[in-house]
């Protein structure tokens, strides 16, 4: 994966020589000159499992494997405005800003994973019981060179009037040095090991009860953009999370299987968790923050109506709630400070129809969709004034819809099919944000979903 991309900045509010598109900052001479803030990340991956399956007689069964990957990569952001002050120097139509380059000039991660699954089937109940326990060892080793210039020169811009702009001096803003640093490389190595047991109880041929408890684990790592712009914070990192989580529920066909239904209750309890959190200074960073509970349900299910009519809708509900937030500065317990909002309700519709046969060369399908998502936010630090209001996504609803043309046969091969489709995504134009967050100058930003959009895709099996 090879990008190159713009930042979302929020408006600069009174600012005459910034523009909140991410567009160029046109000041003759500056490091910002021309430039659209770019985000350049780079990104090569490899993966590889290997599996063995069988059986031990009639009553147990065995899954273990291998796994490895390794990524390589790297990342520029830069340069950044990192604060504009309209007449910040006090004289009328002179202007202050400064800028800051950060990033990882190599980035290397290898994964190993063993494990293994049972699957017993003791001879009680009417050999409806199946326990089945797992193990799963993993180990990562992570190697990083980092650079982060800080915001270590100011630029003095003078202006006559909107739109015009020269770079009279630029001012350095850390004249001991200590900020900022070109390379800083770090390794480190992380393990764990982690347990599963589950407990199935087949009911009869067409339900399934469950019980299952899980422990699993994130790495830790390095955050390569943001954060102190010193080389010792950079090499600090952050540690890993872990999760353990109970669920309880049920898979089943009803209705002569004409109705499939799946339901499961869960919690979740985070410890180290890892959360990217605004910085007062500005920025954010990625810091092991403490303790947090996720608790819901979800709920699917698929019905065919006819032979040519298949309705399906799903439902998630979910509750969080933050049970220890250490301030990793202070160490200060911030619990009461931080709040997270998570979907309440989310629920999606989808409804797939066959045409009959109106003498097409191939079958005409037609497929709905109807999504809503609750509101959402990333976490909100209660002490920020109006902070839910500009940190927190609204709920919204898109529909879309596809229609396609398969199996068309051409040519004598069986092999040889063309499909053919044309979808229309968010067909009410609906104006919708995906992520709302507090700006750094100014109260709030936000990205916006995509608008109507139509297309066709062409697909040609041979």
């Amino acid at each position: 994966m090879d990008t190159l991309n713009s930042y979302n900045y929020g408006a600069y509010a009174g600012g005459a020589d910034v523009r909140s598109d991410s567009g160029p900052l046109l000041v003759p001479g500056s490091p910002f000159n021309g430039e659209s803030h770019p985000v350049e990340l780079y990104n090569e991956a490899f993966s590889q499992e290997f599996q063995f399956l069988g059986d031990i007689g009639s009553s147990l069964q065995y899954t273990a494997g291998l796994y490895y990957s390794q990524e390589d990569g790297r990342q520029h952001s830069g340069p950044n405005i990192g604060m504009y002050l309209p007449s910040g120097t006090g004289t009328p139509f002179v202007d202050f800003a400064f800028v800051d380059q950060k990033g990882l000039h190599s980035s290397k991660v290898d994964s190993y994973a063993v494990f293994g699954q049972l699957t017993w089937i003791p001879d009680i109940l009417d050999r409806k019981l199946e326990i089945v326990p797992g193990i799963r060892y993993t180990e990562d080793q992570r190697e990083v060179d980092g650079y982060n210039t800080g915001w270590t020169t100011g630029y003095v811009i003078g202006a006559t009037g909107p739109g015009t702009g020269n770079l009279y001096a630029a001012v350095p803003l850390d004249p001991t040095g200590t900020v900022g640093f070109a390379s800083a490389k770090a390794e480190r190595t992380f393990s764990k090991t982690t347990p599963a047991l589950s407990f199935n109880y087949h009911v009869n041929d067409s339900l399934m009860t469950y019980a299952k408890y899980a422990m699993a684990y994130t790495g830790g790592g390095f955050d390569p953009v943001s954060g102190p712009a010193t080389a010792a914070a950079f090499v600090a990192g952050f540690e890993p999370e872990e999760i353990e989580s109970v669920e309880l529920g049920f898979k089943g066909q009803f209705f002569e299987n004409r109705l499939q239904a799946n339901m499961a209750l869960f919690q979740s309890k985070f410890t180290d968790e890892q959360k990217t959190v605004a910085l007062p200074s500005g920025g954010w960073k990625t810091e092991n923050v403490g303790e947090s509970t996720y608790e819901g349900l979800e709920f699917d299910a698929t019905a065919m109506i006819t032979d040519d009519l298949t309705v399906s809708l799903g439902y998630a509900t979910l509750s969080h709630d933050y049970d220890k937030w250490i301030d990793p500065t202070t160490g200060a317990n911030i619990t009461n400070q931080r709040k997270l909002i998570v979907p309440k309700n989310d629920y999606n519709v989808e409804v797939n129809y066959r045409f009959p046969d109106f003498g097409l060369p191939g079958t005409l399908f037609l497929n709905l969709n109807y999504a809503h998502r609750g509101e959402t936010s990333t976490p909100l630090n209660l002490t920020t004034p109006n902070v839910k209001q500009y940190s927190m996504t609204p709920d919204f609803s898109v529909l879309n819809a596809r229609l396609t043309l398969s199996e068309i046969q051409l040519g004598s091969g069986s092999h040889q099919r063309l499909t053919v489709a044309a979808w229309g995504k968010n067909l009410t134009d609906e104006d919708y944000l995906t992520l709302a967050f507090q700006g750094w100058v100014t109260a709030g930003s936000g990205s916006w979903g995509d608008p109507r959009t139509f297309g066709m895709d062409v697909r040609y099996e041979y």
